[in-house]
């Protein structure tokens, strides 16, 4: 037989069988979402602080501290309240909070603590305390810089009390 009749042969065996498998395979195939519910995430959010008036403490009765006049010398306490506003949001959402450590940012013989916070005006301890979901909730920390009495050093610097951060971090329940 001649190449051109076997490849003609071949072709219209192949145009049969596809013929003939043309009407005997349906695929069908249809789709619907799962849901119609979206889904969505919560959040974690901390406002910037706003600072209050400055005391010093480390006097008796208590006065006023202006920190662009007033300077800090060995002995010296002074504090000041700083307002955040916290906003969680999240079905199992726990917080923990928690402050930068400001320690390399400052003289040497100087010290920022955390020495009183509340949240909505309930006392509030970072190391056993959580923050629990809910809008605008307040957060009061009291901030106190510490100048030590037996310092010899640290004349003339600056305390940047701004690398002091509150800082909220989700913990799993």
């Amino acid at each position: 037989m001649r190449t051109r009749t076997k490849a003609g042969i071949a072709a219209g065996a192949a145009t049969v069988l596809l013929m003939g498998g043309f009407g005997s395979t349906a695929l069908w195939m249809d789709a619907a979402p799962s849901s119609e519910v979206s889904v969505s995430t919560g959040h974690l959010r901390i406002s910037d602080g706003t600072p209050g008036e400055w005391t010093d403490v480390s006097v008796t009765p208590n006065a006023p501290f202006d920190p662009e006049n007033d300077y800090l010398v060995p002995g010296d306490r002074v504090r000041s309240t700083t307002e955040f506003t916290i906003d969680a949001e999240g079905q199992n959402l726990r917080a923990e909070l928690s402050f930068s450590d400001a320690a390399a940012d400052l003289p040497d013989d100087v010290t920022v603590t955390a020495v009183d916070i509340t949240l909505d005006g309930e006392q509030f301890d970072p190391e056993t305390d959580q923050i629990q979901p809910g809008d605008d909730q307040e957060l009061e920390v009291t901030f106190e810089i510490a100048f030590d009495i037996d310092a010899e050093g640290s004349q003339n610097q600056s305390v940047n009390v701004d690398s002091v951060k509150a800082i909220v971090s989700q913990a799993r329940p």
